[in-house]
């Protein structure tokens, strides 16, 4: 379940982050993704 609540909190941050960024969004979840995997 502990991922589960990751995965939520992440999706919300990307949602965040989106509307922050003027890039596309299929470079914006791919640059997500990469930060993610440096905080782990």
């Amino acid at each position: 379940m502990k991922k589960h609540k990751i995965t939520v909190r992440l999706k919300r941050e990307a949602v965040e982050w989106l509307r922050e960024q003027p890039v596309s969004q299929g470079q914006a979840i791919e640059d997500l993704i990469e930060g993610a995997r440096r905080k782990e």
